[in-house]
């Protein structure tokens, strides 16, 4: 809804609207930094998506971006997006690629049934545990040693 006064605010951007596909791809790999301004996005998938090209993202240390990069791997995070652009531009295209590598689908995959397990492993325990403690408690009593008939001895 703001994109004809932005346009006039700032007249040296260009503007591009939607992409996908190949075209997005191209864009990203063409960029020097991919810069997520935000202050309020969670996660932020454009951000992995621009590492993916080897590009690597500025953005401000909130979070959404302090959980997608990492300092001088795959972009920069700094409360001056200014600095953090100028930060961004020195980081190896490679390393961003490398780190986008763990957002894979098989990685993605990997990790979300790791967390399945294990919280049902948790669960498990919690159940078996109330079980143990919630049956009644009961006691055995030695037994006596069984007789055995005299005629059985000889």
């Amino acid at each position: 809804p703001s994109l004809k006064s932005l346009k006039k605010k700032y007249p040296d951007v260009e503007f591009l609207g939607y992409k996908f596909g190949r075209e997005l791809a191209e864009i990203y790999s063409n960029a020097c930094v991919k810069v997520f301004p935000s202050r309020t996005d969670t996660f932020g998938i454009v951000m992995i998506e621009a590492n993916a090209c080897g590009t690597p993202v500025a953005g401000y240390p909130v979070t959404g971006p302090i959980d997608v990069v990492k300092n001088g791997v795959n972009g920069y995070l700094n409360k001056d997006l200014y600095q953090a652009i100028k930060q961004a531009q020195k980081v190896d295209p490679k390393s961003c690629i490398a780190y986008s590598k763990k957002y894979s689908w098989d990685e993605v995959a990997s990790n979300f049934i790791s967390s399945v397990q294990v919280h049902l492993v948790l669960r498990l325990k919690s159940i078996i545990t109330r079980l143990c403690y919630s049956m009644p408690m009961v006691t055995t009593l030695p037994l006596k040693t069984p007789r055995l008939a005299p005629s059985l001895l000889t």
